[in-house]
Formats: structure tokens, C-alpha cells, sequence
């Protein structure tokens, strides 16, 4: 994988992180997150989505988050949104 997309792996991870723990500290307990880095930067959105849902997922369990929207702007996102979710059993409200 290139630096520059190395570099965005972790800035997406990061920006989902502090996301999380800024929520919780706020006690808010919706949040929404956009495709990230997948216009402009050109990441890959199957990877940009794979990790956006596994920092989700191993995080959000040990907090008092209630709900995580992922804001899908393509119909092609929302399809791969979808797919992610149904292959790692996330189906509620999808």
C-alpha cells in the first residue's frame, strides 16, 4: 500500500477514535459519520468502509453510544455499507 494511503488509514481511524470519545465525554449518544477520505484523497471506499465499521464495532460496545449512523452520499457506498454490515451481522436499520 503507498504512504499517502497509509497515512489516511490511520487518519481515519483516528478521526473515528476521538469521534467516539469525544461523544462519550459529551454523553451524546447518536453519531454520524460520512465515507471518509473516499472523495477527494481517492481512498479505496471498501477499505475506508471496512475500517470506519471495525473501529465502530470494537469500540462503541464499551461506551454509552446508543446509535452510529454512517452517512452513505452514493448509492454505491450504501450498497457497500450494506454488505459490510450483513457479512459481520449488523443488519438493524440498514
Amino acid at each position: 500500500m503507498p504512504q499517502r494511503l497509509i497515512a489516511i488509514q490511520g487518519d481515519i481511524t483516528k478521526l473515528e477514535v476521538d469521534a467516539i470519545e469525544l461523544a462519550q465525554q459529551h454523553e451524546i449518544k447518536t453519531l454520524a459519520f460520512p465515507c471518509i477520505s473516499t472523495g477527494i484523497y481517492r481512498y479505496p471506499p471498501e477499505q475506508a468502509a471496512d475500517i470506519a465499521i471495525n473501529v465502530t464495532l470494537s469500540i462503541v460496545p464499551n461506551t454509552t453510544i446508543e446509535q452510529i449512523i454512517f452517512c452513505c452520499f452514493m448509492e454505491s457506498d450504501f450498497k457497500l455499507y450494506q454488505q459490510l454490515l450483513a457479512s459481520k451481522d449488523i443488519t438493524r436499520n440498514v
